[in-house]
């Protein structure tokens, strides 16, 4: 299956998908601006991948003392799953950074 086409909210310029680590700063190419992944898009993948594990959970008539392990089993294979199909549906949506770039010398880097 294909990765989905990310594209900046300012300029609609192609992002470089394959080289984006999560929760990090991506430069735009076209206008240069640092992006982010949108707060509201990763909570909501995350409730939603929340929302399915319980369905599991009641599918598997996992109920009782075993809800609270069987949930801990059960959300993370159904994240991964959710998210590589809601990424494919609704392509992820980006904001402008808040965060200064990492562009400073200092003695450590």
């Amino acid at each position: 299956m294909r990765w989905p086409t990310l594209k900046c909210p300012f300029c609609g310029c192609a992002l470089p998908n394959r080289q984006y680590k999560a929760r990090q700063a991506l430069t735009c190419p076209g206008c240069s601006r640092r992006l982010i992944l949108a707060r509201w898009y990763l909570n909501f993948t995350t409730a939603i991948a929340f929302i399915l594990t319980l369905l599991v959970c009641w599918l598997f008539r996992i109920h009782g003392w075993w809800l609270l392990p069987g949930f801990v089993l059960l959300w993370f294979p159904t994240d991964l799953v959710w998210t590589f199909l809601f990424v494919r549906i609704i392509p992820p949506k980006f904001e402008l950074s808040k965060a200064e770039p990492d562009n400073d010398l200092t003695l450590f880097r």
